[in-house]
């Protein structure tokens, strides 16, 4: 986890601002306007993944929530580590450096939003397996759609933070 901050300092400090002369903005790291659209979002992919997580759990594949127990014994270190590192870098990467940068090279917003999708995605199924990972899936999609919409990472943070919250520090406490 530490590989992932230092390499999103480097990315923030160095290489977008004097290896690519731009500003921070460009990967949507501007005003913070219309962050309510997170929460009004995290109640749509809420109910979203409740259905995934059914379906996924009636397959026998296994839902998000198949996870609870585990996360249940990490320490709250480990769990705010998780926390931060989801609402902050994966946003700031998936979301606005990965689909500006593909954007700018294809011309072509649907093409950077399956490429975020399918990478946030997919790097979770070494953690989770593939149920679970089926259901981030809905989140992910949910995140790369409110990121074209808004063009701002900020909305797609809160939406991650609610997620965060819930599935490290609340859910886990309902477990224990």
């Amino acid at each position: 986890m530490i590989a992932e901050w230092l390499l999103l300092a480097d990315l923030l400090l160095l290489w977008i601002p004097r290896v690519e002369g731009t500003r921070l903005a460009s990967i949507g790291l501007g005003g913070w306007r219309y962050l309510w659209w997170g929460a009004l979002v995290y109640l749509l992919v809420l109910e979203a993944m409740m259905l995934s997580g059914f379906v996924l759990d009636s397959v026998g594949l296994g839902s998000i929530r198949s996870l609870q127990p585990m996360i249940a014994e990490y320490s709250l270190v480990t769990l705010l580590s998780l926390l931060v590192t989801g609402m902050f870098l994966e946003e700031t990467f998936y979301r606005g450096y990965l689909m500006e940068r593909l954007i700018l090279v294809s011309g072509r917003v649907w093409v950077a939003a399956v490429v975020s999708w399918l990478a946030f995605t997919f790097v979770h199924l070494r953690f989770f397996g593939l149920g679970p990972t089926l259901d981030v899936s809905v989140l992910s999609a949910a995140l790369v759609l409110l990121y074209v919409k808004e063009r701002s990472v900020w909305p797609c943070v809160v939406v991650h933070v609610i997620n965060s919250v819930l599935a490290y520090l609340v859910f886990p406490l309902m477990v224990a």
